[in-house]
């Protein structure tokens, strides 16, 4: 089946209608060269050799590229086989390694053996110590019962006061109810007499009135026109002058109250600034008694200052500690001096809490010396940070600034490179610049100076007490106030600077007393003032009254003008006077009795008052004894608390001692459990009794790693020696498969190039054979009409050629030239073509051949013949079928039995 398909799928076996024009009137030649060679399928198999042509051209290539790889195979096969040569020689070391392993068996035996002479020794100092601090403990004791005895004394002292400021205060509480009742009192009768003082001016105004009009009535009874009329216009011309006076003066008396105000309230604002200065003065001199006291605290121990006692007790530790390999480095601000001291304040404020920072190598000394601040007890924010790194000199001076700057770094001396370099690591020390003026460093940090981080300036109106941050990085603007720390523990301890102290509280002390001088004297002018002003407004009244009585005269001058005319009433007026002179009798009685009454007050007001400001002033002085004796309890329950802590201290230090003691004890039986151990084992693994060496295990440790970094250099360069042998076998087993790969592959690609050599020789040979029996059958086809010809096939490369048709129409003229097919008649070149196709179906073979409309450009003649000439052959081919379909008659064909003729109905070309 196979077989019949691919048979019938050849398009020269199965020439379609299509297929049977294109190849009878129009195909190229090589169109035509195409249809032979899939006809008798070259084509395919040419198509096979080049494929397999190319894949070997690819195998050899990867032959070529896979040499190296060999050569690379074999290079690691000999250099794995000179390691396991080079870890021959390797032994002697192993054995100079065992000897040192034995050695440093017995030099640790005899450290044992030291460490247990050093521990007993330090049992006898731990015993020592504990002694000493049962001593101390002793007096600390001591100490604290008298400290006790003077705070009950204290305690008592002012107890004593506080129950004086309470009796004290009653007693001032009772004198101001006194004085307030006095003043309600004084207020009330200084109302009547305001009362009384307004009733004798008005009877005496009314009786002044009475008698101007009883001489008014005489005057104008005497004579009616007697000048009386212009008397009165004198008269009261003469009382409009003295309103205008009076007027004048009353205004110039308030004009000087006002003034009185100013000048008053000028003075209580000196009184303020006075205050305010006395105020600033006691607070600095508080400041200078706590400098004071601050620097002659230091000058006890210069290492408390970093930490109190349990820093020099932490350093004690530390030198006496032999676990460190390299010692601590620290208290850091023990390392440190200032060479310029204004700026104190400011380093110790940047530096902070890193001036009690120990430096340490490594984790493990940070553990240590960790264990050993854990164990003691440390004042508020005093317990020393720990800082890790390892001692780098390295060039910080690419980042300072210009010269003309200061900086902390400048201004600073140290003893240690270290704590330099780690101060300039953490806090930039060398690039932060120190300015006295602050309007100078604003400048300075706007200009934006090169390697400047921050800035400092300093206040002179708090100095020693506080400065500014001015600025920031890259010339940022903005000023921080900062304040220093109460206590400065880098300051110098110096005698002079204590007496310098004490001279500036002197010249304090100096000032404030000009200060309550001048105090006491604005006191004194503010009550000069308020005392002018009462006699002014004294002055206000009196004037108010003499105007109201001018007012009230001429008022009745102007009714005297009026009346001028009047009947006689001199009786009546006569009586009203009596009457108003007795009213003014009684009105003067009661404001005489009233005005004693009032300057009673005086008198009454004066004693307690001067009782309340002599209560007023003891209880200040109190004041001031009381806060000396809180100072002073203060101070004492310091140091009371202190002692308290020392106390602690001491008996914490004692168990920590016997704590210590009982495990000392306890590393002297385990170092000799040790030590016996490390005997036996020395023994058993050296098999001597005592091998004496004066090297340390340290040392022989050393040149054991020396030794392990010899032979794991080597095995490092090498490798181990199983995996130096593995790896040989390895590479030998991986070149040799390589290498056999390589070959056979390689015989594979030789025998399989030779054999397509040879396949390709039958090719051609086979492809002429074909080609030859072509062209003599289509001679041979061409004879049976008369024709004659030649059939030109050219092969090229990849399958490419071309197959030509050369026919002579003419048998009887030979010379005549070869004609084209396409320049034949159309039955002509349908009969060549028709030659050509039996030719090839002769030499193809095939069992099934097809042809379609092969006579549609036939006439008659070419047609027959043609029509004969394919039944001829197959009637020679016995085991060939021919189909062949034509739309022509065959009605001229001569029927035998190895022909069939099948015909179609004609087409029903009735209308439906």
């Amino acid at each position: 089946m196979d077989h019949m398909g691919i048979n019938v799928d050849n398009p020269m076996n199965i020439l379609t209608q299509d297929t049977a024009r294109q190849f009878l009137s129009n195909s190229s030649p090589e169109e035509k060269y195409r249809f032979f060679m899939t006809g008798v399928q070259l084509k395919q198999l040419d198509t096979d050799y080049r494929l397999i042509e190319e894949s070997l051209i690819c195998t050899r290539e990867m032959l070529v590229k896979k040499q190296p790889h060999l050569n690379i195979l074999k290079k690691k096969e000999h250099e794995a086989k000179l390691r396991l040569k080079r870890l021959e020689s390797n032994q002697n070391s192993r054995d100079e390694l065992a000897k040192l392993s034995n050695e440093v068996m017995w030099a640790t035996v005899k450290e044992f053996r030291e460490e247990d002479v050093s521990l007993k020794e330090h049992l006898q100092e731990l015993q020592r110590k504990m002694t000493t601090s049962s001593s101390h403990r002793m007096d600390t004791k001591t100490s604290l019962e008298a400290l006790q005895q003077k705070i009950s004394t204290l305690d008592l002292e002012l107890r004593q006061i506080d129950s004086g400021f309470s009796s004290r205060k009653l007693e001032i509480k009772i004198l101001d109810s006194k004085i307030m009742a006095l003043r309600d009192e004084m207020t009330k009768v200084m109302a009547e007499h305001r009362a009384a003082n307004a009733a004798v001016s008005n009877a005496a105004t009314k009786i002044a009135d009475l008698e101007e009009d009883l001489v008014s009535e005489h005057k104008r009874l005497k004579s009616l026109d007697g000048g009386r009329q212009a008397q009165t216009i004198v008269e009261k011309e003469r009382l409009e002058e003295l309103i205008k006076t009076l007027t004048q003066e009353q205004s110039g008396c308030k004009h000087r109250i006002e003034e009185l105000d100013k000048l008053e309230e000028a003075k209580e604002e000196e009184l303020y600034t006075c205050q305010r200065l006395i105020n600033e003065k006691s607070s600095k001199i508080k400041n200078e008694q706590d400098l004071i006291a601050s620097i002659s605290k230091g000058q006890k121990d210069q290492l408390a200052r970093f930490g109190g006692l349990a820093m020099v007790e932490l350093i004690r530790d530390i030198n006496a500690s032999r676990n460190f390999k390299s010692k601590p480095i620290g208290p850091w601000g023990s390392h440190m001096k200032i060479l310029k001291k204004e700026w104190t304040g400011v380093i110790e404020t940047v530096i902070g809490g890193n001036v009690n920072a120990f430096l340490v190598r490594d984790f493990r000394e940070r553990d240590i010396l960790q264990k050993m601040l854990s164990s003691k007890t440390w004042e508020r924010s005093q317990c020393p940070p720990i800082i890790v790194a390892k001692g780098d000199a390295f060039d910080y001076s690419q980042g300072e600034p210009d010269q003309n700057f200061d900086t902390i770094l400048r201004v600073m001396e140290f003893s240690n490179e270290d704590v330099k370099r780690q101060l300039v690591n953490l806090h930039n020390i060398e690039s932060t610049v120190l300015i006295k003026d602050r309007g100078m460093a604003d400048n300075t940090m706007h200009a934006r100076p090169q390697n400047v981080s921050s800035c400092y300036a300093l206040n002179p109106k708090r100095e020693g007490r506080s400065a500014f941050r001015v600025g920031g990085k890259g010339g940022a603007s903005g000023t921080q106030p900062i304040d220093y720390p109460s206590h400065l523990r880098l300051r110098d301890i110096d005698q002079a600077e204590i007496k310098l102290h004490e001279l500036k509280i002197r010249e304090l002390l100096e000032k404030v007393y000009v200060h309550n001088q001048d105090l006491q004297t604005i006191k004194g002018q503010i009550q000069d003032f308020m005392k002018e002003r009462k006699q002014k407004e004294r002055r206000i009244n009196e004037i108010k009254i003499e105007l109201r009585k001018n007012n009230a005269e001429i008022r009745q001058l102007n009714d005297a003008l009026i009346d001028l005319a009047a009947d006689s009433r001199v009786s009546i007026l006569e009586e009203e006077i009596q009457l108003a002179k007795e009213e003014l009798t009684q009105a003067e009685q009661g404001y005489s009795d009233l005005q004693t009454e009032l300057d009673s007050f005086n008198p009454r007001l004066d004693h307690p008052t001067r009782e309340k400001n002599d209560k007023t002033t003891e209880e200040e002085q109190n004041h001031v004894v009381r806060r000396e004796k809180s100072d002073a309890l203060v101070d004492v329950k310091k140091v009371n608390q202190q002692q308290l802590e020392n106390l602690q201290w001491w008996t914490n230090k004692i168990e920590d001692y016997q704590r210590r003691m009982e495990q000392k004890k306890t590393e002297i039986d385990e170092n000799r459990q040790e030590l016996d151990r490390w005997l036996k084992t020395a023994r058993e693994e050296s098999g001597v009794n005592e091998i004496d060496t004066d090297r340390t295990v340290e040392q022989l440790s050393r040149l054991i790693e020396k030794q392990k970094a010899k032979i794991q250099e080597l095995e490092k360069s090498v490798g181990e020696e199983s995996v130096v042998t593995r790896e040989f076998e390895e590479a030998r087993a991986a070149h040799a498969t390589a290498r056999a790969e390589w070959n056979s592959m390689s015989r594979l690609v030789n025998t399989m190039t030779n054999s397509l050599k040879i396949r390709r020789a039958r090719y051609k040979r086979f492809r002429s054979l074909i080609t030859d029996r072509a062209k003599q059958l289509f001679l041979y086809y061409l004879l049976q009409r008369g024709f004659s010809g030649r059939l030109i096939i050219e092969h090229g490369d990849h399958g490419n050629g071309t197959l030509k048709l050369r026919v002579h129409t003419n048998e009887e003229n030979k010379k005549a030239d070869e004609k084209d097919p396409k320049s034949l008649s159309g039955g002509e070149k349908s009969f060549s073509t028709i030659c050509l196709l039996l030719s090839l179906w002769e030499a193809m073979g095939c069992p099934i051949r097809c042809l379609d409309e092969f006579d549609v450009f036939m006439d008659a003649m070419n047609r027959s013949i043609s029509m004969k000439l394919m039944i001829q052959a197959a009637e020679d081919s016995v085991q060939t079928q021919f189909i062949l379909i034509t739309p022509q008659g065959m009605g001229n064909l001569s029927i035998t039995d190895n022909i069939k003729v099948s015909r179609m109905q004609d087409p029903d070309r009735g209308r439906t």
